[in-house]
Parts: C-alpha cells; structure tokens; sequence
C-alpha cells in the first residue's frame, strides 16, 4: 500500500468524497481505512431502522404495524455499539413513512432506553429530527437522544388534536439540548401551544433560526422577540398550518429592538397582519410572505409600501397566497377590478440590492416596457424575477402591457438573472428586436404561464434573437395553480398551449 494512503488526512478527503457502498467494502481494508470508512457512514444517520439494527435484526409485525427484535440485544452488541458506533454519529432522523405511527418503534426504543449506559446515547450528536410525537411529554422515545452537544432539533406532529403534554416535553428540550441555535417545531397552530412555545424560546439564549406555527394571534410571540427573547434570533419562520393563518398581529407601543435582529422572516399571515410587523426601521433581507387568499390590490400596495420604507436592505421578496379555488376568482370578478401598477411597485425601486421578487396576484398585472426599463435599471443584481405569470383572472381593460422588448431590459441590465416568469402579451411582437442572446447568458428558465398568443412561428423568432440555446421555457400552469384553469380562460388550454409548444419545437429545431 501506498504511504499516502496511510495519511489520516488524504484517508478522510477519500471517504468524505465516497458513496456508503464504497466506504462500507473499504472498512475492512485495515484498522486505519475502517475508522475513517465507518466515521464517514455513520456520520449521518437517515433513519432510526439503520441505528436500531446495530444491536440486533428487527422483524416487522404488520399486524400490530410494530418493529421487534428477533432476539433479544446482549451486552455484547452495547459494548460493539459503545466502541465502534457512539461517537460518530452526528445527525440522526427520524421520518417515518406514512403507514408508521409514533409507536412503530417503541419496543425497540424501550429496550434502548432500559440498556443504555449512564450519560448521552450520543455524546456527539450534533442534530436531531424526530417525525411524530407520542404525547407522553418528557417520555417521548426521542429525549432519550437529547444532550448539550445538540445543536439543531426538529420536531413534528401531524396530530390535528392536541398533543398531551406537550409543556413536558418542551421543557426537555430546553433543560437538555441548552445550546441549541436552530429550533423547528411543526405542529398544528393550537392556541394552547403558544404560551409554551414562547417560554421555550426564552429560555434558548443562542437560537439564531425558529420554526413554529403561524398561531392566528402572533402578538405574544412577536412581542417576545421584540423585548428580547435572550438569543440573537437571526430568521423566523412561521409555517402553513392547512387553512388558518395568521389573523392577528397587534404590536402597539411594542418595546425593545429584537425584531431589529432578524434577517429573514417567513409568514403564513394575511397582508394586513403581517403589514404591522413593519411599523420600524428592520434589517430584514429576506421577506417571505403567503396567505391563505389572494389579496387585494390595496393590501398589496399598503405592504408593499412598508416594506420599502421600513427594510431597504432587502434582497428577497415573495408575496404569495395558497388558495386557488375556482370560488375565489368567482367571488374577485364579481368585486370591482383593482389592479397592482407600476407605482404600487415604485418605492421597493429605493432597495437597490434585490436579487428575488416574487408577485402572485389574482389580476396580471398593469405594467408596460418602460416600467421593465425602470425595473431592470434599478435592480441590476436580480437573479429571480416571477411577476403573476398565472393570474386567475384575464382583463385587458385599463391595463398596460409588456411586449418582449421587456425582455431586452432586462438582458441589459440584470446580467445575472436566472429565472425569469413574466405575463407577456405574446399577439404583438416588437419589430426590430434587437439581438441580445448573448446578455442573458446565467438565465436558465424562462416561463410565460398563461400569455395570449397568436403567431407560434413570429414568436419563436423574436425568442430567437432574445434567448439563449439553452435556456428552458415553461407555459401553463405547471404545478397546478387553479382548481379548473378552463375558469380562467377556455383559450389557455384549447389555444395557447398548442401555440407555446410549437414555439418551444420552432427553438428546438433552430438549435439543432
């Protein structure tokens, strides 16, 4: 052998760049290649099956949908584990599949627990995720994997009913894992589990990242962070619990500057709630916001507008809703049309560091050429740029328009953008386009959704001298943004699709 090869650091470059089957034939090459082989595939541990089996093979009983030993674990497999195992897992998870409850694992889990030596199961555990919860509170299976060197934890429970004793189990997490920085718990958004959750954040003085529930009053959580919640939170993340969103945000005569601290927010809110988180100077960057409907142009305009003058840092931007049901556009066509404009948009044209906007909203919206040019010129680090590219709803009265010469600007101006979704009336093409392919030479995709179009064949030539070979198209509605798209318009799927699918074949040929 080689004497490189007998190197401690060349052996962990080799095993660190391995997949799981090389490394497992190269742990019986010798004493050296074993240890960096086994640290490597046991680093990271993606299922509780793979760490139980260390001690004994597991039988499956599917009638009790239970896991049991086939023997029972001798002292002798503890010491193996105690020797060769313990200290090497960093990152272990728990994600059932959705046959397994909680319990699937408990006899097995229970033996663990009676067997184990005083101290961490895991002294070096850096992470742990643990997929649904029993409710037995400081009994739950996965405490027993809990110590200080846990940096990260997450936790769910798809359980719609309250989980029993969940303040037991909180207070776990905070008196065994006290250095955690990153805290994810995913349950539904129960009122009762507010309090708990607020004492727990609290009594964590290092998180940085939180991910909790978008409770339907979030006055107290936020509050708490405000007045300082002990850690220098960097990022909040309030999930989708299916459809209650957050309602309620009252920070009136709020004290202290722990919302100053966050970077990147995440709601799951309506727009008027969410607009009263910024009421201050913030140093948000990134800004995520869905609610559960599609909003109004008023709303869109109010938050819009404070979120410009509260965080000109700001580097993302996604407003988006989750609700497209065919009632919805119904209800919209039958209130008076109010569209998002150009000067909605004006004032985020101050944050000149955006790299990412992305709009959703029920109407296209009422943008022409010159307000691109304006855009493009102001944002020259875009990377992302998905303006309602699906809206649920088609009006062409009042609205201003984009042409492809949008896309001109853009290639002048925001030489980095990769992905690109814009609703573009596609029945006029611009004559004398210049050629620019060249100038978008990052964009990778470029989606059109629900654009009117007449001519494929002129289509594809203006694209022609505006895209790159390579880059992708996408048209319709990809991920199936409406309940019927037919409600939308009847020519999406019985006209324009036709007509965006020879434009993508007229390309394909071209290039070839």
């Amino acid at each position: 052998m080689h004497r490189a090869l007998r190197i401690a650091e060349i052996l962990h470059l080799i095993s660190s760049c391995s997949d799981p089957p090389t490394n497992a034939a190269t742990a019986v090459v010798c004493k050296q290649w074993s240890e960096e082989s086994l640290r490597a595939l046991w680093y990271e541990v993606p299922e509780l099956k793979q760490l139980l089996g260390l001690f004994g093979t597991l039988r499956y009983d599917g009638n009790e949908n239970k896991f049991e030993f086939d023997s029972w674990p001798t002292h002798e497999a503890w010491l193996r584990f105690e020797k060769i195992y313990q200290r090497k897992i960093r990152h272990l998870h728990h994600i059932p599949c959705d046959e397994f409850t909680p319990f699937t694992f408990s006899r097995p889990l229970e033996l663990l627990a009676r067997m184990k030596s005083p101290g961490p199961l895991l002294p070096n555990l850096r992470s742990l995720t643990w997929m649904g919860l029993t409710g037995e509170g400081i009994a739950e299976y996965c405490v027993m994997f809990m110590n200080d060197s846990v940096r990260t934890f997450r936790t769910a429970s798809p359980d719609a009913d309250l989980i029993p004793h969940l303040g037991s189990f909180l207070s776990c997490i905070q008196t065994r894992m006290p250095y955690l920085t990153y805290l994810e718990l995913y349950f539904r958004s129960h009122m009762e589990y507010q309090l708990p959750v607020l004492n727990l954040m609290q009594k964590l003085p290092y998180l940085t990242v939180v991910v909790v529930p978008a409770f339907s009053d979030m006055s107290p959580i936020l509050r708490g962070i405000s007045e300082g919640i002990g850690s220098p939170l960097l990022s909040l993340t309030l999930f989708r619990d299916y459809e209650i969103p957050t309602a309620v945000i009252n920070l009136t005569g709020i004290q202290g500057d722990g919302l100053k601290n966050l970077t990147s927010l995440r709601l799951y809110s309506s727009y008027n709630a969410a607009s009263q988180i910024f009421r201050d100077s913030l140093h948000l960057e990134d800004i995520r916001i869905h609610s559960y409907e599609p909003a109004s142009a008023e709303e869109i305009r109010e938050l819009v507008s404070r979120i410009a003058q509260t965080c000109p840092q700001v580097e993302q931007i996604t407003l988006s809703f989750v609700r497209a049901k065919t009632e919805v556009i119904n209800r919209f066509k039958a209130s008076p049309t109010d569209l998002v404009t150009f000067d909605d948009l004006r004032p985020l044209l101050l944050c000149t560091k955006m790299t990412w906007l992305d709009l959703d909203t029920m109407y296209p919206l009422s943008l022409d050429d010159a307000d691109m040019e304006l855009i493009a010129k102001s944002w020259t680090h875009l990377e992302t740029l998905h303006l309602t590219p699906v809206p649920g709803i088609l009006v062409s009265d009042n609205r201003k328009k984009l042409s492809f010469r949008s896309l001109v600007y853009i290639a002048l101006h925001c030489v980095q953008i990769h992905t690109l979704h814009l609703y573009i009336d596609a029945t006029f093409v611009p004559e004398n386009l210049e050629r620019i392919s060249g100038s978008l030479a990052h964009l990778e995709e470029f989606g059109v959704g629900f654009s009117p179009i007449e001519d494929p064949a002129q289509v594809a030539r203006a694209l022609a001298r505006i895209l790159h070979p390579n880059v992708g198209i996408t048209w319709g509605s990809t991920s199936g943004q409406w309940e019927d798209i037919n409600v939308v318009s009847p020519d999406i799927c019985s006209k324009w699709h036709g007509h965006w699918a020879r434009v993508f074949q007229i390309l394909l040929l071209e290039e070839a």
